[in-house]
């Protein structure tokens, strides 16, 4: 393993392998280092002056490897995102007692740390394996067929040798080329490596392991092979889309509560476990643009995808102030209404379009599409403009749209698919009825319902539907019988008007109406030029 040839060696100059001075970083992590019950690890070095065995105790803990000097006082600490591991296998001899060596490698600096096998240091190699770089993926991972590219990389369905398990293994081409384009672009990779390796949830794509050869590096992913999310959302009805909604919030709040921040929350990054149509148990990927919100300089400032990437990253000024954890609520916001409207709210024929719509963040509802309002109120708190006058993720999991029993939207979606019309315009009107019996129940809910419907369209029955509003918003009830008078002469009216539509009828009305009867919220009356008149009763 020639440091000459490794990726993430940037010949920075350093000769020292161990850092003791970022005190800072030593205060933050060193709580929950002495709180942690593992054991220290016994390993060996050789004295630089007279060449004799010293036993030093080794710990590994959130990524980095701390030693201990003999009188117990820290001695210093690495962290291990770019470090190179290697095991090599020793004949113990009257000048080594010790049967295995293990050398890392940081940059132009080398450690040789000796020791005898033992079940504790299997333990503690392991976990320091899988924070370091390492070689020889050959010879423990077969590829097979290709299951995705992108521009710098290609995704392979692979196989473990020695247990057979299969995993996704994202391969990056190494660059020939050096200068400042090579540094930035490995930096970058590496960013990615050690925040995919700082997170361990079950709704986040697990990184196992990071191995480079000559020519590429290969990232072992836990493998998601059902696709990207709207792949299958329409295999899902209203509670069930609710409850992926709110572990999606959950999946992310928890990384903000590990101080990253995506930055390119988006659906093609977020991909399902399996292929059963039913199942929606996914895992958020791709971290190349995440970052640390603790960090003083970040590798990237204006990053993401037009459509999703919150307006304060598209309009960051450099050496300004950076942004915060709400650019990846934006995001969120946009998926969840592409979750329930089943199209994007940015939507336009180019990307300066999509990407103006974007930075404006003016997000318009289809009121033909009976969603409650408190998901409407949700989505409009996260896609504020402003950053500072957006929801947090709390927030937004404390909102009543996950409180709220909304089953009767779930019956309302089922009614319409069993019986969906031939023509958007019969949709349409089917949802525009039932706003209007909403809004109707609302302005005269004592009066009983209405046995028999028909639907009219016609410009002077609006005219007229008008009038009797603002009449009876005057009328006391000693009117009663001239407002039945008045309703006898708008049903005569929509007989003469009535809109032809055989063998078309709105399915089960009195059912759906019940549905909506019980609902709270009030739904904007927007209809067109449809209506719904009251028969003679």
């Amino acid at each position: 393993m020639q440091s000459s040839n490794l990726y993430f060696v940037y010949n920075s100059g350093s000769e020292q392998f161990w850092k003791r001075k970022d005190y800072q970083l030593i205060n933050d992590l060193m709580q929950g280092l002495l709180q942690d019950s593992r054991e220290m690890i016994t390993l060996y070095k050789t004295g630089k002056i007279l060449k004799k065995f010293i036993g030093r105790q080794y710990k590994t803990f959130q990524q980095h490897l701390f030693y201990f000097r003999e009188n117990g006082e820290l001695g210093g600490f690495v962290v291990l995102k770019n470090v190179y591991f290697k095991i090599t296998k020793k004949i113990a001899t009257q000048n080594i007692p010790y049967d295995s060596c293990l050398s890392l490698i940081r940059d132009r600096s080398r450690i040789d740390l000796y020791f005898n096998h033992s079940a504790e240091i299997e333990l503690f190699l392991r976990e320091l394996q899988r924070c370091c770089i390492i070689d020889g993926f050959e010879q423990h991972y077969q590829l097979f067929q290709n299951i995705g590219t992108g521009s710098t990389a290609q995704v392979f369905l692979a196989e473990n040798i020695e247990d057979h398990q299969q995993y996704a293994v994202k391969q990056i081409e190494k660059e020939q080329a050096t200068g400042r384009h090579r540094v930035l672009r490995s930096k970058t990779l590496l960013e990615e490596i050690f925040m995919m390796r700082s997170l361990d949830h079950p709704n986040i794509m697990k990184l196992h392991q990071v191995y480079e050869s000559e020519k590429h590096i290969q990232l072992v992913i836990s493998l998601f092979e059902g696709g990207q999310l709207m792949d299958k959302i329409k295999n899902f009805n209203f509670i069930t889309k609710r409850e992926l909604a709110k572990v999606l919030i959950e999946t992310v709040h928890y990384m903000h509560t590990k101080g990253i921040m995506h930055r390119d929350l988006k659906p093609f990054n977020i991909l399902y476990k399996n292929k059963d149509p039913q199942d929606w148990q996914f895992g958020i990927g791709d971290f190349g643009f995440s970052t640390s919100i603790k960090q003083q300089q970040h590798i990237l400032y204006k990053c993401g995808t037009p459509g999703y990437v919150a307006p304060e990253i598209i309009e960051y000024r450099e050496k300004s102030k950076m942004y915060g954890l709400s650019c990846d609520v934006f995001s969120i916001g946009v998926i969840l209404y592409e979750i329930f409207f089943n199209i994007h709210p940015f939507k336009s024929k180019t990307k300066d379009e999509t990407l103006r719509q974007n930075v404006n963040a003016q997000i318009n509802f289809d009121d033909r599409i009976c969603i409650p309002q408190s998901l409407k109120s949700l989505i409009i708190s996260m896609v504020r403009k402003n950053p500072r006058h957006r929801f947090t993720l709390q927030q937004c999991l404390d909102h009543d749209f996950f409180k709220e029993n909304l089953s009767k939207f779930n019956e309302l979606s089922q009614e319409i698919q069993e019986h969906e019309p031939k023509t958007m315009e019969i949709r349409n009107i089917r949802c525009q009825t039932l706003q209007f019996l909403k809004i109707q129940n609302n302005r005269r809910r004592r009066q009983s319902l209405p046995q028999d419907f028909s639907v009219t369209q016609e410009p002077q029955i609006q005219q007229r539907k008008s009038i009797l509003i603002k009449q009876r918003q005057s009328m006391s009830s000693t009117h009663e019988s001239k407002l039945k008078l008045e309703s006898q002469q708008q049903f005569q009216l929509s007989q003469q008007n009535q809109i032809q539509m055989p063998q078309i009828k709105i399915i089960q009305l009195d059912k759906i109406f019940e549905i909506f009867l019980n609902d709270s919220h009030h739904i904007p009356n927007s209809f067109g030029q449809t209506y719904l008149i009251k028969r003679q009763y």
